[in-house]
Order: structure tokens, then sequence, then C-alpha cells
């Protein structure tokens, strides 16, 4: 992992983190030779399936806006 001081971060930083991203090798940012922070390259990650992830997989068989059992089936709790 590549060490950098803050003072040269400060006057990099977008060409750093260009590089962080490019070659997918961590950065610590030093104060006095003690470090401050990482950065690290963020994973490739695949987008999540939204909005109609199950289009096409589900059936409805019989009628959903009808209750399944009525209200006088059921008892009341007093």
């Amino acid at each position: 992992m590549k060490k950098v001081q803050i003072s040269a971060f400060k006057a990099k930083c977008l060409s750093l983190i260009d590089e962080v991203s490019r070659t997918k090798e961590g950065l610590t940012v030093t104060r006095h030779g003690k470090p401050l922070v990482v950065i690290n390259p963020v994973e490739d990650c695949k987008p999540r399936k939204g909005f109609g992830i199950a289009k096409g997989k589900i059936k409805i068989k019989k009628d959903i806006i009808v209750p399944a059992s009525y209200l006088s089936v059921w008892e009341v709790l007093d």
C-alpha cells in the first residue's frame, strides 16, 4: 500500500484518487509519519435488480381483492 503525506495528498488529491481507482491498490495518508486515513478502491459490484424482478414468475390463481375469509368468521376479542 502506497503512503503519502497529507500535504502531498492535498496538492494531488484528484490524481491520487484516480490512481487508486485505476491500480486497485489502497493509499494511506499520513501526518508526521502516522497514518490518518486509508483510501481503498471500490470493489466492482453488480447493480441490483429493482422493480419487476419477479415479473413472469408469479401467477395469481384467485381474486386478490376479496379477503380470504370474511369478518363474520373471525372471533372478536373484547
